[in-house]
């Protein structure tokens, strides 16, 4: 839906707004970054979600390299520019709870973990930043991993299939070291 994704301005902040819309979709920004060289994630967030709902927006984070049984493609550096996302054997999708009191838990027990970052309806509609140690998130998720090996091959968001009552913006993204 055109109205699915919205870029507005906070006075000289550029703020990305996503709606859910009757497809689901993924808008990703390619990086990789070794995740020792930028093993933080910031940002700010506003969400509005139905009550008692998780919300269906979800920031995502996608690794590659730190699992042994990964296949390389070191070898083949353009193979993954055609594909609409680069490949990726590990991710963290970092999302908004149904309650506050979920905050800081993490799921892991399939390549893509979930993070809750925040949550409760009472924290919906203001604006909230945060801070993560991917590097620290991701030996917690996988800690049989090789992490000094694994870059982060893409961040960015993942939309749920909606009727377009949930909504999230997002500020100040940034992997920092």
């Amino acid at each position: 839906a055109p109205d699915a994704i919205v870029i507005e301005r906070a006075g000289a902040k550029p703020i990305l707004t996503l709606h859910t819309a009757s497809q689901r979709f993924v808008l990703a920004r390619r990086t990789k970054a070794t995740l020792l060289a930028t093993p933080y994630l910031g940002w700010s967030w506003r969400v509005s979600a139905p009550a008692g709902h998780e919300s269906d927006i979800r920031m995502i984070v996608a690794f590659h390299g730190g699992n042994p049984e990964s296949r390389s493609w070191g070898g083949e550096p353009l193979a993954y520019l055609g594909m609409a996302l680069p490949p990726f054997d590990r991710a963290i999708a970092i999302v908004w709870g149904r309650s506050a009191l979920e905050r800081g838990s993490l799921s892991a027990d399939s390549p893509i973990a979930e993070y809750v970052a925040r949550g409760g309806a009472e924290h919906q509609g203001s604006w909230w930043s945060d801070n993560l140690d991917l590097a620290a998130l991701y030996r917690k998720a996988w800690p049989q991993d090789r992490v000094e090996r694994a870059r982060v091959m893409f961040a960015g968001f993942a939309v749920a299939a909606g009727t377009g009552e949930a909504s999230a913006s997002f500020g100040d993204i940034v992997l920092y070291k």
